[in-house]
């Protein structure tokens, strides 16, 4: 899986290309998973947002996130 610093980067990235403003992040934050900030997001929080946003930018259809290993 890889490190929560990796889908934090991807949850931003996601977050602007669906043009999802600053100000209303916190409020799609918790409507996916609960929690309206990022510092209380689990794994497998930023697993199940991250795959809801791929799946709203027509990435895939899978229920789990897509998120490159980090690197070495």
């Amino acid at each position: 899986m890889p490190s929560v610093a990796k889908q934090r980067r991807t949850w931003f990235a996601l977050c602007r290309e669906l043009g999802i403003a600053d100000e209303d992040r916190h409020a799609v934050q918790e409507a996916h998973v609960g929690k309206p900030s990022l510092r209380t997001w689990t794994p497998e929080d930023f697993d199940r947002a991250i795959a809801a946003l791929q799946r709203a930018a027509g990435q895939h259809r899978d229920p789990h996130a897509h998120v490159r290993e980090d690197r070495v």
